[in-house]
């Protein structure tokens, strides 16, 4: 059963396919596209003992490349946030992420983002519309689910 791997291989497997899949991700292809895709992009795992669904992707566009993680509680409605954290910290690292959260069938969608320049370093994106967080010592930007 795959729920068993360590993290770290999940993370590279679904690194992998993300990146086999940019030629099929919005903006090289149709929203469309990208929708009929997506399940290819997403798995179960279990961490720290809590079942979380993970969609990870990657998209190419002209300057650079936007990694996207959103996680969310399979069988509950919300997750720690030292585990959102520690996720988002494996699969995206901990230079420059932005944080929103939203709610999707009553369960909450705790969504990360970083944009990665051609050499594959974390660009500073610089917006009005962010407040700068932090949980512990993990910091982050923080996106208003309204602005989505």
């Amino acid at each position: 059963m795959q729920y068993h791997k360590p993290i770290d291989q999940h993370i590279d497997e679904m690194r992998a396919t993300a990146n086999q899949l940019v030629n099929y991700t919005f903006p090289r292809a149709s929203k469309r596209t990208e929708t009929d895709i997506d399940c290819l992009k997403q798995r179960q795992v279990i961490v720290d003992g809590y079942n979380v669904a993970l969609h990870f992707s990657v998209s190419d566009h002209e300057k650079c490349r936007i990694e996207s993680l959103e996680i969310v509680g399979v069988y509950v409605p919300f997750l720690p946030m030292y585990l959102v954290c520690k996720i988002a910290s494996l699969f995206l690292g901990s230079c420059e992420l932005k944080y929103a959260e939203s709610f999707k069938k009553g369960r909450k969608v705790y969504m990360w983002t970083v944009a990665i320049d051609k050499r594959g370093c974390p660009i500073k994106m610089v917006s009005h519309n962010l407040d700068i967080c932090a949980y512990e010592d993990f910091v982050f930007s923080y996106l208003e689910s309204e602005l989505l």
